[in-house]
């Protein structure tokens, strides 16, 4: 074999050698852990997003909402804060980019839960700090003095709060600070011509969708949002019980059920940052919560009802959604019955160093470049080598060899492309995905050219300075990313 291939081939394994050495050292790092990556996590009933900044506290609060009758449900939610809270619509998209950062499997297993479930009338003992409408809640923020009292406010408003639970009143009344937030579901505020009736409820219990799990991880919250709108939509003009159903009923039902309605923004300022956990203890059987901590350190429940999951550096999704001094999300959840919530969870600083990923590390940064030089360039370098090599040695089925080696490079090319075009749900992804295609195929064909004119010229170096060129290009496409987008 000429001295030409034989330098080119040690330099083609020398990098496959390396991008073994990339797999070896990113076990546990350019994937999840396995104890986080495999695991089936419940779609929990309660979520929560709460931002941390040292005095104020902002709770954005989603919780599944079951009954039928969306006239008559309401919810209580209690709040430690030494001024009046804040009450304001929030964006539900936030739980998808939630979700997708912490890159979990989910499964729905439908356990019953949620916060404490339940027009104005004034009852003595209690102050009706105010009443506002956001989105499809009335809601009343109040004080009490006495738990007898706020109960009787509760039971004359609609809310039925059981009176053998009054000592989860109790527990927050005595301690003099909680403001109690009151929201009862109307869908008049939001659509105003909308009603739900036997045809609407029909509807709604033939629509599924899975909101933020299974193969949206990936994809950014809006994409979520439209696809899980495509899904209602599809199904409601697909489906018999539907046909004399109000579309924008059904679809608020539905998303009411799977818990992607308009969340909640509480802001508030409590001693440290909180949860209201007790107040579920009011209902039966069991259910699942799952609380996201953004703050400047990461954080644990003292209270230990919240176990901590894991954390991770994050300051874009912070940033996205107003809060961009944060930098640790913490993922603290609970599974079980509501008997055993007996306390609000509080939570402080956990000496925790979340792992980094590859990519914000120099060096992680360099073994993806490895990686990708590997897997884009090698392989056809070592086919432009031996393409040129066989063509050579054997001129009279020259054409054949340079159609077969052609035929590989353009299949390399075009194989990630495809697969792209597969998953891309919209025109604008599929655009994406044409402009990743062509800069990627640059890879693929620059390897096959840098080996084959190598072993046809007889100088081993060409190899060398096409696979430098092709590095060089491939860091300065990363840093036009880094600038471009900030990360």
């Amino acid at each position: 074999m000429p001295r030409a291939i034989n330098g080119i081939l040690f330099v083609s394994l020398t990098c496959l050698l390396l991008l073994g050495a990339a797999f070896v050292s990113a076990n546990g790092g350019v994937v999840p852990d396995y104890r986080y990556r495999y695991s089936k996590v419940f779609a929990p009933e309660q979520k929560a997003a709460i931002f941390w900044d040292g005095s104020v506290e902002r709770m954005i609060l989603s919780t599944k909402i079951t009954s039928d009758n969306l006239t008559s449900v309401a919810w209580l939610v209690p709040i430690q804060s030494s001024s009046t809270p804040d009450v304001q619509r929030a964006d539900n998209r936030i739980f998808f980019d939630l979700a997708n950062l912490f890159t979990e499997i989910r499964e729905d297993y439908g356990i019953p839960g949620g916060l404490g479930v339940g027009a104005a009338q004034k009852t003595a003992g209690v102050e009706i700090v105010k009443t506002q409408q956001v989105d499809i809640y009335d809601i009343t923020i109040l004080r009490a003095t006495d738990a007898d009292s706020l109960l009787e406010w509760l039971n004359d408003n609609g809310f039925s709060f059981p009176e053998r639970r009054k000592d989860a009143l109790d527990y927050y009344v005595q301690k003099g600070d909680y403001y109690f937030v009151a929201n009862k579901i109307d869908l008049l505020n939001k659509y105003p011509d909308a009603t739900v009736g036997d045809d609407e409820r029909a509807c709604a219990d033939e629509i599924y969708v899975s909101p933020d799990y299974g193969g949206y991880y990936g994809q950014d919250a809006e994409e979520t949002e439209a696809q899980i709108a495509s899904q209602i939509e599809i199904q409601f003009n697909e489906t018999d019980e539907c046909r004399n159903a109000s579309f924008q009923a059904v679809r608020a039902l539905v998303e009411l059920r799977n818990g992607i309605a308009t969340p909640l923004q509480f802001t508030f300022r409590p001693e440290k940052p909180f949860y209201p956990m007790e107040i579920s203890s009011i209902n039966y059987g069991s259910t699942l919560a799952e609380v996201y901590i953004f703050g400047k350190q990461c954080f644990e429940d003292s209270s230990q009802l919240l176990e901590f999951g894991r954390a991770v550096r994050d300051r874009e999704v912070a940033a996205k959604y107003g809060f961009a001094s944060a930098e640790c999300v913490s993922l603290l959840r609970y599974a079980g019955a509501n008997s055993g919530l007996t306390q609000d969870s509080f939570f402080t600083e956990k000496s925790y160093t979340p792992p980094a990923g590859y990519a914000v590390e120099p060096w992680g940064a360099m073994l993806l470049l490895i990686l990708f030089l590997a897997i884009a360039v090698v392989p056809m370098l070592v086919v432009g080598v031996l393409t040129a090599h066989f063509a050579k040695k054997n001129r009279k089925r020259a054409r054949r060899i340079h159609t077969i080696g052609i035929g590989l490079m353009l299949c390399a090319v075009a194989l990630p492309g495809v697969l792209l075009f597969l998953i891309a749900p919209y025109w604008e992804s599929v655009l994406a995905a044409v402009f990743i295609m062509l800069f990627y195929g640059v890879f693929p064909v620059g390897g096959f050219l840098s080996g084959y004119f190598a072993v046809k010229k007889g100088k081993w170096w060409i190899a060398v300075a096409g696979v430098a060129a092709l590095a060089a290009l491939l860091v300065a496409a990363a840093a036009a990313t880094l600038l471009v987008y900030g990360v």
